[in-house]
Protein backbone atom coordinates (compact mmCIF):
# COMPACT_ATOMS: atom_id res chain seq x y z
CA UNK A 1 0.00 0.00 0.00
CA UNK A 2 2.89 2.36 0.75
CA UNK A 3 4.42 1.92 -2.70
CA UNK A 4 1.08 2.64 -4.39
CA UNK A 5 0.71 5.87 -2.42
CA UNK A 6 4.23 6.88 -3.36
CA UNK A 7 3.55 6.15 -7.03
CA UNK A 8 0.37 8.26 -6.97
CA UNK A 9 2.26 11.10 -5.32
CA UNK A 10 5.01 10.97 -7.96
CA UNK A 11 2.47 11.01 -10.78
CA UNK A 12 0.65 13.97 -9.24
CA UNK A 13 3.92 15.87 -8.81
CA UNK A 14 4.86 15.11 -12.43
CA UNK A 15 1.58 16.52 -13.72
CA UNK A 16 2.01 19.57 -11.50
CA UNK A 17 5.52 20.13 -12.83
CA UNK A 18 4.25 20.01 -16.41
CA UNK A 19 1.71 22.70 -15.63
CA UNK A 20 4.19 24.88 -13.76
CA UNK A 21 7.03 24.60 -16.28
CA UNK A 22 4.87 24.27 -19.40
CA UNK A 23 5.41 27.88 -20.45
CA UNK A 24 9.18 27.46 -20.54
CA UNK A 25 9.23 24.26 -22.62
CA UNK A 26 10.59 25.24 -26.02
CA UNK A 27 9.12 22.35 -28.01
CA UNK A 28 5.59 23.42 -27.02
CA UNK A 29 5.88 26.81 -28.74
CA UNK A 30 4.69 25.48 -32.10
CA UNK A 31 1.03 25.21 -32.91
CA UNK A 32 -0.49 21.80 -33.61
CA UNK A 33 -0.93 20.76 -37.23
CA UNK A 34 -4.68 20.74 -36.91
CA UNK A 35 -7.15 21.77 -34.24
CA UNK A 36 -9.19 18.65 -35.02
CA UNK A 37 -6.15 16.43 -34.56
CA UNK A 38 -5.43 18.08 -31.24
CA UNK A 39 -9.04 17.67 -30.13
CA UNK A 40 -9.10 14.01 -31.19
CA UNK A 41 -5.85 13.36 -29.28
CA UNK A 42 -7.29 14.92 -26.14
CA UNK A 43 -10.46 12.87 -26.42
CA UNK A 44 -8.56 9.64 -26.95
CA UNK A 45 -6.42 10.28 -23.84
CA UNK A 46 -9.47 11.09 -21.74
Amino acid sequence: MQSQSTLVLLIALSFSAVHVFGKSMVFLRTTPRSAWLSLAGGVSVA
